[in-house]
């Protein structure tokens, strides 16, 4: 299992708590079941969809809703062991062989450089502490073999971690509930202060990150919102049949108001036929159409129309004698005109030889037409004696034109008659001895002129008027019986009009009848006809509700999952305030007092931020990402770790080169911390380190036995490690090895390390106790120079003195380092001793020291060491 697999475990304890639907809490187990499976899945592109989708179809029936209680539970109460004792690694990760490792002392210090083994050795801590690699579950590796096999023997062997118990120890037990706040990673703290520079939303994941939960923050993070897209919610089979029902309701509806509607033809019908005719019943109204079988009224109509009426001539006997007159008169003004024209014959040749003369003028307009003299020798003008003839006769010019239009006026009129005479003869044939002239005249062609002999003599003329009289009186019986049709057109126009009105309704019926038969038997087939989509409809709403099952309970399991991992901050950061700001300041013991914290509050839902007020500035709270420092940052994702170690009451710490995370200036705050804060003490520590001062340091400032120190090299060819146990580094204990050796020269170089470490502490613990105590002047031998280490000693041996004697430092621990100041100034200042004290010992300072006095300033300053506990 890994750390998603152990915080999903504690999700579901929190579950089963809760008033969730029971297929919420199927769904969670399904997840539970294939964590394996979702883990290494995303939300992009519908990833963690795609794959969680066919899971639910395939178990949601199945799986039953009860969720039952985890043995983590149990586990997590109480550890059952105390100390570790030791730790047998290999093969696994970097270790090639089996590897065993003492791990009793108090501190346990691993230090060795890059690719040395000491990540491998963490993990192999963390492996037998969780049960699990958290590095491997955020780096998503689906198989875990190789992860932690050893590439050179191709497997790996479980790490075992003994603790302290028995003859030979006890095995631990994975409590990863616990004991996952007993490692301190470099990677969480770095990543804690990295967040500093992301965006809000990112910024959400901090605590997660710091915690090792990242990689359950991003679990949870990667469910789609919706599984709507990879669920089978459409219902085509639904709609086609929906589609055809409401087609079938349509018909239900036409058959259903058959009745009705047959009511309401019949109402119009009765309506139709009194609109005819008031009181006419619907049958007889057909009975008169003849509409009901037999012949009615309107086709007795129809055949009285049929009747044909000869069309009129339109000759009368009044038009005739009037034409007759008419011709007469113009042949009478004829024969007068004519008389007057015969009787100035004589003068009408002089009118043509006048006309010619004047014609002739256009063409020889200066000579004599007749002899063709020259005007101007003529004695009298032909041309102007023309004229002025033709102006004498006019009158007679007039005449002339006057008989040419007589002739033509008789002409027409002689054609009026013969088309009158022609019309008759079509419309009557003319027969019989008196008129035959006009028989022949009216068949002629070009027709002789109506005056001419034997056409207009009375007895013709009489039995032509006769003719006339009787065609005349035919038009008079042609128009009676015209008249006696206009009735019967107009009845037949009403009469066709209601039939019209009558077929249209009998239309109307008829295909609202068809429609009916046709509605009825698509209700009556309908099932038969659409047996298949219905059974396809059927099976595809039973898929509908299933699916929009797993809709409805996946949109709360995702909801509850989210306000689980929204509410983790709250559990694991709940009453840490006041120890994390004091271990803070602690590690920023350096910085000024206004820039320390004054108030500290931890987010305890999701999306809160960490706020912090300065003493400086009590009253101004800030958020912590946007005033603290990258290195700052750094220091209070350490504490925040710390406290939750120091809450839970856990008796190990591990640092997986954590040093490495923290800057350098804050490193000696937090190391006095570690090892001198009372909340820490009788933890077990072991901590992995590339830094031999960072280890000069620690063991400087830990009793005698109460550090081991494991030294890591890289491997000489075989690809193992090189372990080897390191030799103490406390200055004092490596001066008696010295002195045992009768090495006074580096017992003494020893010593003087020793000297500046304690001095620093002792002016330190002195500024703690009594700040007017803690400020001292010094004398300088040049600017850019050190104090000298015996006048050093002089000004704090002074100051100590003082506050013993004044009361103001009362201490057991006070007294005992004014005691070693005294035995260490009993060593005369002349004494070559001081010399090497203040400048240290070179290979060319070849003299001897006197034992003695090399023992007197080492007892003097083991004495001090020891006030401090060391």
């Amino acid at each position: 299992m890994g750390a998603v697999h152990d915080e999903y475990l504690r999700y579901m304890q929190w579950l089963r708590a809760t008033e969730e639907p029971a297929d919420v809490k199927r769904i969670a187990r399904i997840v539970q079941d294939n964590l394996d499976t979702l883990i290494p899945t995303v939300n992009n592109g519908g990833q963690r969809a795609t794959v969680l989708t066919p899971l639910l179809r395939r178990d949601l029936d199945g799986t039953p809703d009860v969720i039952e209680p985890a043995q983590a539970d149990a586990a997590a109460a109480q550890l059952p062991w105390t100390r570790l004792k030791k730790l047998t690694i290999g093969p696994f990760r970097g270790f090639r062989r089996e590897e065993e490792f003492d791990l009793s002392p108090d501190i346990v210090l691993f230090q060795g450089p890059n690719g040395s083994g000491k990540s491998s050795l963490c993990e192999a801590l963390e492996f037998a502490l969780l049960g699990y690699v958290e590095e491997a579950s955020a780096k998503r590796i689906d198989d875990l073999g190789q992860y932690f096999n050893n590439i050179y023997e191709g497997k790996y062997v479980a790490p075992q971690l003994l603790a302290a118990g028995g003859a030979n120890g006890v095995p631990i037990a994975p409590n990863a509930e616990l004991l996952r706040f007993a490692i301190v990673e470099k990677n969480r703290i770095e990543g804690f202060a990295r967040l500093a520079a992301r965006t809000p939303a990112q910024a959400g994941a901090l605590i997660a990150m710091l915690f090792g939960l990242d990689g359950f923050n991003n679990f949870v993070g990667n469910f789609t919102a919706s599984l709507d897209n990879q669920l089978r919610l459409g219902t085509p089979k639904k709609d086609a049949l929906a589609l055809k029902q409401a087609a079938l309701v349509a018909a239900r509806q036409k058959v259903d108001g058959n009745t009705e509607v047959q009511a309401a033809f019949d109402a119009e019908q009765v309506q139709l036929a009194n609109r005819f005719e008031e009181g006419l019943t619907y049958e007889l109204l057909l009975r008169r159409l003849g509409m009901d079988g037999r012949e009615g009224r309107l086709q007795e109509v129809h055949a009285g129309l049929q009747e044909q009426i000869p069309a009129q001539s339109g000759l009368t006997v009044a038009s005739f004698v009037a034409l007759r007159k008419t011709i007469r008169k113009k042949l009478a003004e004829v024969i007068r005109t004519q008389a007057d024209l015969d009787a100035r014959a004589g003068e009408v040749s002089f009118l043509a030889l006048y006309r010619a003369v004047v014609s002739l003028a256009e063409g020889a307009p200066d000579r004599c037409p007749a002899c063709d003299t020259p005007l101007a020798s003529v004695v009298r003008d032909p041309f102007v004696r023309a004229r002025d003839g033709l102006e004498l006769l006019a009158d007679l010019a007039a005449l002339e034109a006057s008989k040419k239009r007589l002739d033509q006026e008789c002409s027409q009129l002689s054609s009026q008659l013969h088309g009158k005479v022609a019309a008759t003869h079509a419309y009557a044939p003319l027969v019989g001895g008196e008129i035959e002239p006009l028989v022949r005249w009216a068949e002629q062609d070009q027709p002789i002129e109506a005056w001419s002999e034997g056409l207009l003599i009375k007895t013709a003329w009489k039995a032509l008027l006769a003719k006339v009289r009787a065609l005349e009186e035919g038009d008079a019986d042609i128009r009676a019986r015209q008249a006696r049709r206009a009735p019967l057109r107009e009845e037949e126009r009403a009469l066709e009009a209601i039939k019209e009105q009558v077929e249209a309704l009998r239309l109307r019926r008829s295909i609202h009848d068809r429609q009916v038969v046709t509605e009825q038997a698509k209700i009556d087939g309908f099932d038969e006809a659409n047996a298949v989509l219905i059974t396809e409809a059927a099976a595809e709403a039973a898929t509908v509700t299933f699916e929009k099952r797993i809709q409805d309970g996946y949109a709360p399991f995702l909801d509850s999952l989210k306000r689980y991992r929204d509410g983790l901050p709250e559990g694991l950061l709940a009453d840490l305030n006041e120890t994390v700001m004091d271990l803070y300041n602690l590690f920023n013991v350096d910085d000024p007092d206004h820039d320390k914290l004054a108030k500290l509050y931890l987010p305890l839902r999701g999306g809160e931020r960490i706020r912090v007020a300065f003493v400086g500035s009590q009253d101004q709270m800030h958020d912590a990402l946007c005033v603290l420092s990258e290195g700052h940052l750094r220091c209070l994702g350490l504490a925040i770790l710390l406290a939750k170690n120091i809450k839970l009451g856990l008796p190990l710490l591990v640092f997986d080169d954590a040093v490495n995370a923290i800057d350098h200036d804050h490193r000696k705050g937090i190391r006095d911390t570690l090892f001198g804060d009372a909340r820490l003490n009788g933890k077990q520590i072991v901590i992995t380190c590339h830094s031999p001062e960072f280890i000069t340091q620690v063991q400087n400032g830990l009793r005698p036995g109460a550090s081991k120190l494991y030294i890591l090299k890289h491997h000489g060819g075989d690809h193992q490690p090189i372990v080897k146990n390191g030799s103490d580094r406390h200055y004092l204990r490596r001066a008696q090895e010295s002195l045992d050796e009768a090495d006074q020269r580096q017992a003494l170089a020893s010593c003087r390390q020793a000297l500046e470490n304690l001095m620093t502490r002792v002016w330190k613990a002195l500024g703690n106790a009594d700040d007017s105590l803690g400020r001292v002047s010094l004398v300088l031998r040049r600017p850019d120079g050190d104090p000298e280490l015996r006048n050093l000693v002089d000004v704090l041996s002074k100051a100590v003195r003082n506050g013993v004697d004044q009361g103001r430092l009362a201490t057991a621990a006070w007294t005992q380092r004014n005691e070693a100041f005294q035995e260490l100034l009993a060593v005369p200042e002349a004494a070559l001793a001081w010399k090497y004290l203040n400048k240290g010992t070179h290979d060319g300072d070849r003299e001897d020291f006197e034992i003695g006095i090399v023992r007197q300033i080492l007892a003097a300053l083991t004495k001090m060491s020891t006030s401090f506990g060391n």
